[in-house]
């Protein structure tokens, strides 16, 4: 709630200058009276990439042609928190 009311009276004050840092300060004050919530984002949920096969043979084209990629290299994607 502090951060609307700070970013009402930073942009007023200040301009949309005074509107960001007021909405900073509002931010503090929030976490300070609240406590910060842990928020999570959206998980990977396919992990597997385009497959290659060896011996594939790769495309060699002169000019602009409009062609699929292929996969040289690739590991497994790990998923890490921050």
């Amino acid at each position: 709630m502090a951060t609307i009311v700070f970013n009402a009276v930073g942009s007023y004050l200040g301009g949309p200058i005074g509107g960001a840092i007021g909405s900073l300060i509002g931010r503090q004050v929030d976490t300070a009276l609240f406590g910060s919530s842990s928020r999570q984002g959206p998980r990977l949920a396919e992990l597997a990439v385009s497959t290659s096969s060896y011996g594939q043979i790769l495309p060699r084209h002169f000019g602009r042609m409009r062609v699929a990629g292929s996969i040289l290299w690739a590991t497994d994607l790990v998923e890490h928190s921050e």
